[in-house]
């Protein structure tokens, strides 16, 4: 045999050999990758599952705060912010008891703007059948006696301080008809006190007491 006969042989040989140790190597690599690809696919199912579980994390997390911002928002009502105003309201429209109980100035005329009387030449006013303490009674003041005291409601009233008359007092069908008269009113203001207004003749009342018995002029 030649010794390029020998080398070619070799050389073959060599080919061959190394064909063989590539595909011993490709085997290896396939036999290593169906090894480790069921870890690898249980390693993505892992990720897959742990991702899913962040997603649902992040949804509940945001789902608890737009429940949180929605109760700051609009706070829950409470029972007496509930009620509160109905109290409010059922007062307000509750009419109060000075509006439903009615004024004595409104119905007394003691209590209101008296007006000026004059003399009625028919005869005085008639006396009261009662009455009322508080009440003005209009009252023709006969000054026959001067001015020590005054009859009024089958009492006799003493005045508390002199009173000074006024000038141009006349009877009642004028003048030098009669004794004077000084038309007025009569407020009885308690069980022994009284007081007579002559509004357009008199600047300020006359404060009276009950007389302890009954006078007369003569």
């Amino acid at each position: 045999m030649s010794g390029y006969e020998h080398d070619g042989r070799q050389s073959e040989g060599h080919q061959l050999h190394q064909q063989e140790l590539l595909r011993s190597g490709l085997r290896a690599l396939a036999d290593r990758q169906e090894q480790v690809s069921v870890p690898i696919g249980a390693v993505l199912a892992e990720g897959r599952r742990q991702r899913r579980i962040r997603v649902f994390g992040l949804a509940a997390a945001v789902a608890a705060c737009t429940l949180a911002a929605g109760l700051l928002t609009h706070p829950l009502s409470t029972p007496s912010a509930r009620t509160a105003p109905a109290v409010a309201a059922t007062a307000s429209t509750r009419p109060s008891a000075a509006a439903t109980t009615p004024r004595a100035a409104a119905t007394t005329p003691a209590a209101a703007a008296l007006a000026k009387r004059q003399l009625d030449p028919a005869g005085p006013p008639a006396p009261p059948a009662a009455v009322r303490q508080g009440q003005a009674y209009a009252f023709d003041w006969n000054l026959q006696c001067g001015t020590p005291f005054l009859v009024f409601a089958g009492r006799t009233w003493d005045l508390v301080a002199p009173l000074h008359l006024p000038a141009g007092l006349h009877g009642r069908h004028g003048v030098r008809s009669g004794p004077p008269e000084l038309p007025g009113y009569v407020t009885v203001t308690g069980p022994g006190s009284a007081r007579f207004d002559a509004p357009g003749y008199l600047a300020q009342p006359v404060l009276l007491r009950a007389a302890p018995a009954a006078r007369s002029c003569v």
